[in-house]
Formats: structure tokens, sequence, C-alpha cells
């Protein structure tokens, strides 16, 4: 169990639950193990473990269908109820439904030549408008507002430090985001020049 440092004062706390899979002697060894790649995985992130590690045998190998974890709970509330309070309280990041809806992302403009991005609009219609209305030419990104998009990607399962200059200054602060599009804006008219792309892999290696 994680919690994710808050982005400021008044702003919600997040926490995060992760199974892993290890092969070991016995249930003391295999939270040992894991214990270890918490305290990794935290600092990855800038996260803080919270000190609480679950460990379940495995009775299967791991294929289609296995059991990989089973926990049970005596409680008193009925089954709406339960599930409402522990399972699905409406604040969970649920794949889909917090990329497009819970998280906050900003389309940035960098022209062609220029030192400075030039523009920043809350959505891409709005921004390809405002490029096409001046007829100009450069990269247009989509950037996930409240955290760095190094460590976006990794809670996202996009990207997974490999590497030893993975996570260090100067990657972290050259990561692309994860939705890149070249435009041009010619004889007043938009134009999508690419596709957009997933970047993590243009990284230098």
């Amino acid at each position: 169990m994680f919690e994710t440092i808050a982005a400021g004062p008044g702003a919600p706390g997040t926490y995060e639950e992760r199974i892993t899979i290890w092969q070991a002697t016995d249930l003391d060894a295999a939270i040992a193990l894991a214990e270890a790649e918490a305290a990794e995985y935290a600092a990855l992130v800038d996260d803080r473990y919270l000190g609480l590690a679950q460990a379940y045998a495995m009775t299967d190998e791991p294929r289609h269908g296995a059991e990989t974890y089973s926990l049970m709970r005596d409680s008193q509330l009925p089954p709406a109820a339960y599930l409402d309070a522990f399972f699905d309280t409406g604040a969970e990041r649920q794949q889909g439904e917090y990329d497009t809806a819970d998280r906050t992302h900003v389309w940035i403009f960098h022209g062609d030549q220029a030192r400075y991005a030039s523009g920043v609009f809350l959505d891409q219609a709005t921004a390809l408008a405002w490029i096409e209305r001046h007829a100009l030419t450069g990269i247009l990104t989509q950037y996930p507002a409240g955290d760095g998009c190094y460590h976006v990607a990794i809670r996202d399962g996009s990207f997974r430090p490999t590497k030893p200059h993975h996570g260090t200054p100067g990657h972290v602060a050259g990561f692309s985001p994860s939705q890149t599009t070249p435009v041009r804006a010619a004889t007043a008219r938009k134009s999508i020049a690419a596709a957009s792309h997933r970047a993590w892999d243009d990284l230098p290696s």
C-alpha cells in the first residue's frame, strides 16, 4: 500500500494498492522480497510505502484463470454498501475513467524555431483552431496536469524503468509525454503532418 505525495495544500490524498508475484520458500520470504521492491518503487514515483504488505500462497501455476490473490473479510454491511465502502467508492482511478474524466490535461504548442512554448490550451480543438488562425507550424503536445510525465507513465504502466539511467534527473527532465502531434497551418488551413504516437520509445537509450 502506497500514499502519493499530495500535489499541494488541500489536495486530496491518493492511495495505491499493488499486487506482485514472487517465487519464495514461504510467505515471510515473499513479503520480504515484496517490501524491498516496494521501497524501490516508492522512490521511483515519489510515493510513500505505508508498511502494509499481505501475501497469498498461489496453488496454481500462473496461467489464464489462475487465482493470484484472495482476501476474506467479515462485515455487517449488506453487499451494495460493502462494495461502496471498500471497492467502489467513486474515487478510484480506474482505467479509462481516470484517463478521460478525472485527470486534467492541457495542450501546449511549441512553434518551430521558438525557444519557448507560446500557447497552452484545455482541449485539442481550441489549440488547432488557434494554430490555423495564425498559420503556425510546430509541435502540439498533450501534457498531464498535476504530475510529471515520467511518474504518470510508470503509474499507468506505459513505462517501466529497466536501465541504469532511467529515473535520473536528466532522464526525468527529458521524458516525453504520451501524445505529440506535429502540426502545420498553410494558407489558413490546419493540417496534421503526422498521426499522434506514443513517445516513450523515442527517448534516448
